[in-house]
């Protein structure tokens, strides 16, 4: 599939949650495809130690089967990583600092290192609430401080 993700919360709070936040796979009943995609100025967090999981396959060891980059984002993976996947400003296993996790209040915290940390290259004009975006600094995630 092909996919491109940009300013957005992706989040494992929940208390049953087991799993990384987000999973890529590329393949179903052994057939493969290949898989191209960007996640930019977004926050990926939550309770695991690994919230980025890969199960692909690449049955021709071509380069450009899978191609996923990940653009100024802040996510919660153990040891980070120095894969070339993850480019421009990747904040590693930093808290978010947001409102109140408890109570699914996701918004950042003055303090939050989301706060001007996006690129403005990747930026959305306005928040998920409507409010405008700094075009010049913009925040990492769903919100806009």
């Amino acid at each position: 599939g092909t996919y491109d993700i940009n300013h957005t919360h992706l989040l494992g709070y929940g208390k049953d949650n087991q799993s990384a936040v987000i999973g890529i796979k590329n393949y179903y009943n052994g057939i493969a495809s290949g898989v191209n995609g960007t996640i930019t100025n977004s926050v990926i967090y939550g309770n695991q130690r690994f919230e980025v999981a890969f199960d692909t396959v690449n049955p021709n060891n071509d380069p450009t089967f899978i191609n996923i980059a990940f653009k100024r984002c802040l996510i919660k993976l153990e040891n980070g990583s120095t894969s070339s996947m993850y480019q421009d400003g990747i904040i590693w296993n930093s808290n978010p600092q947001f409102t109140n996790v408890s109570e699914s209040k996701f918004k950042p915290l003055s303090s939050s290192p989301l706060n001007n940390a996006g690129n403005s290259a990747y930026f959305l004009p306005t928040d998920i609430e409507g409010n405008s975006r700094d075009m010049n600094n913009p925040d990492i995630g769903a919100y806009e401080f």
